[in-house]
């Protein structure tokens, strides 16, 4: 017995087409601007979260640095600019740890507003 001319999965594989080119045709439309912008949005956080964690990574990685220090040490990137803010024990250590994060993959600029913990020469 027949019953029909599509199988469920005719069906659904048309109904799936149907979705994937409308969403094409709104993310294209003007009025998805917002969406667009979100999705940028995503993206963009992301990759300053991966910034993130690759400066953080190379800093506990280098043998110059002691992992003690760096846990003082705040790490925000935005854009390919990674700021450093907290405190370290020396102004070779403020030093090595801009050089270190400049030479991470996708840092186009640091920001280093470390503290050093050394008393002021006077």
């Amino acid at each position: 017995m027949r019953r029909g001319r599509f199988s469920g999965g005719s069906i659904l594989a048309i109904l799936l087409l149907f979705v994937f080119v409308g969403g094409v045709l709104l993310y294209r439309s003007p009025r998805a601007t917002p969406l667009r912008e979100m999705l940028r949005s995503v993206k963009d956080t992301s990759q300053d979260a991966a910034t993130t964690s690759k400066v953080k990574t190379a800093l506990l990685l280098s043998k110059n640095v002691s992992a003690f220090d760096i846990k003082t040490v705040q790490i925000r990137s935005q854009d390919g600019t990674v700021i450093l803010s907290g405190s370290v024990p020396s102004r070779a250590e403020k030093l090595l740890a801009e050089r270190v994060a400049q030479a991470v993959e996708g840092v186009k600029k640091v920001v280093n507003n470390l503290n050093t913990q050394e008393p002021a020469a006077g």
